[in-house]
């Protein structure tokens, strides 16, 4: 008996052996190198310099102003209130109506400023949101197809050692050097614009002058 469970351990371990060290099919794929270069990149030039930034942004603040333009109204009209209490007298009830009118409208004009405030940074997170992960996902696209299995976030520009928090900074720095062909900056911000511009372009133009439609006669 303990003859068939030794012969059978023993046939056991050569069929794992040879799972082990069998050669792989022809079709079988083999998991490619993994990367191995380092490239730094200035991630806030990319993100500053962007198209879709800049338009978005300014797009977004023009929209600001009909509201701004608004709450100036409102709050000229609580000053107007205001400057009507001086010629009153304190404590008459002219006086004590207008002061609650004033206050009311303070507290009005407040709140607006308050929830525009909130809306319009709402609103630029999202911008933010949205181009910070299409440039990761640009990043990782060129970080893959050049085989670069890092990339390091780099300020490039100059910072002028002027007091002690500069060059606290400098000592602290990431990077003390770097070749220049290192740098991708220019390579993602190209493929940013550029896949912004394609964006664009495939917008339908709105038709200028466009004639409306003749009825057809009944």
């Amino acid at each position: 008996m303990s003859w068939r469970i030794s012969a059978g351990l023993s046939l056991l371990a050569a069929v794992v052996f040879y799972a082990s060290t069998a050669p792989r099919a022809a079709d079988e794929p083999k998991p490619s190198p993994p990367g191995h270069l380092v490239a730094l990149m200035d991630y806030d030039h990319a993100f500053q310099n962007s198209l879709r930034y800049k338009t978005e942004l300014d797009q977004l603040k023009a929209g600001t102003a009909k509201v701004e333009n608004e709450l100036k109204a409102f709050h000229d009209s609580v000053h107007k209130l205001e400057e009507e209490l001086k010629a009153l007298q304190p404590g008459s009830p002219d006086f004590i109506k207008k002061q609650e009118a004033a206050t009311l409208k303070q507290h009005e004009l407040q709140a607006r400023i308050k929830i525009e405030r909130t809306k319009f940074e709402q609103q630029r997170v999202k911008l933010e949101t949205a181009l910070l992960k299409e440039i990761d996902q640009i990043t990782k696209q060129v970080a893959v197809a050049n085989n670069i299995a890092l990339v390091l976030n780099q300020d490039t520009r100059e910072q002028p050692l002027r007091d002690l928090e500069a060059t606290q900074q400098h000592r602290q720095r990431r990077v003390v050097y770097h070749n220049a062909g290192l740098d991708i900056t220019a390579i993602v911000l190209s493929k940013l614009n550029d896949s912004y511009n394609e964006k664009a372009n495939a917008l339908p133009l709105p038709a200028a002058n466009a004639k409306l439609a003749t009825p057809a006669k009944q």
